[in-house]
């Protein structure tokens, strides 16, 4: 079977982080535009492992493992974002300053502050207590939730799992197809029915209101909030992958369309079938890494 680089790609640099509040004490490193290092720390079972370098390595990947993962059968090529519906442990989900993917099949996470741009990319190891969830979403305070099942847990931090506490969800607020959190408010998006619920609390439902979702939303792989904005990942066009943002998920307010960055692309399950063409093969661990792009993406432990 041939087998494609899950190529993220990825950067250890002497820079410090963009983002202090999660690893204030540690410097990532990063390899730089066009630098390769080599590596001598593998994945096993999922886990990262730490050597005397203090480096992490990359991973070979293939599109057609995602279908695995994905619980679905089969064999052959595909081509296309994996969407949430068909991938346990996926997600997007933005706070007030940064936007995030979680990866708990490759056991970590990406933060950016702009995916247009891909600004201030930093990949960060996602806690074993994190991982697996059913929904991630963040608040503009900047702390995590993870929906499994009847209840969430919330964490300041997904590297640490840092102030955890788990909570059960209110039964209105339970079988959700999207959950989101913008402007102090829980969103809850039910697109069978075509609406959405609004709440201040997900244990007690507080002031819990549900509403007709528009139409213009209803076709999303992935949904999030970004500090006072709704944002949602756009089925894959002749134009690439895309998102669009607005202010409100009832109607048309302030509502715009952006490109996704690569090195993002390459990030997200399937992502490499778009950026490399469709493939097929087997995961594989691999003993370097390199950069080939202009954007630089910081890896913290």
């Amino acid at each position: 079977m041939q087998a494609i680089r899950d190529s993220i790609p990825f950067q250890f640099g002497d820079s410090a982080s963009s983002d202090q509040q999660h690893q204030p004490n540690k410097r990532p490193r990063t390899l730089g535009p066009g630098e390769q290092r080599r590596l001598a720390t593998e994945f096993a079972g999922g886990q990262l492992e730490k050597n005397t370098e203090n480096t992490i390595v990359g991973r070979v990947a293939s599109e057609h493992s995602l279908k695995n993962m994905a619980n679905t059968t089969g064999s052959g090529t595909m081509k296309g974002i994996v969407p949430k519906k068909k991938i346990k442990g996926v997600d997007f989900c933005g706070g007030q300053t940064y936007s995030y993917i979680i990866r708990s099949d490759l056991g970590c996470y990406m933060q950016s502050s702009n995916f247009n741009k891909g600004s201030d990319l930093t990949i960060f190891s996602l806690h074993p207590s994190c991982q697996n969830g059913d929904h991630y979403f963040a608040d503009w305070n900047d702390k995590f939730y993870i929906i499994k099942g009847n209840s969430f847990r919330k964490v300041t931090d997904l590297s640490t799992d840092s102030d955890a506490e788990v909570i059960s969800l209110d039964s209105n607020c339970k079988g959700g197809d999207y959950y989101l959190s913008a402007g102090g408010w829980f969103y809850i998006i039910f697109l069978e029915k075509g609406t959405f619920r609004q709440t201040s609390d997900l244990n007690r439902d507080t002031y819990g209101e549900e509403k007709a979702l528009r139409f213009t939303w209803h076709n999303g792989l992935y949904y999030w909030g970004q500090s006072k904005s709704f944002c949602f990942l756009r089925p894959v066009s002749e134009w690439g992958v895309e998102y669009n943002e607005g202010n409100s998920l009832m109607e048309d307010s302030c509502y715009n369309t952006y490109s996704v960055h690569p090195t993002v692309v390459n990030f997200l399950p399937g992502g490499l079938s778009i950026t490399k063409g469709p493939a097929f093969g087997k995961w594989e661990n691999i003993k370097s890494a390199s950069n080939d792009s202009k954007t630089a993406v910081t890896w913290h432990k």
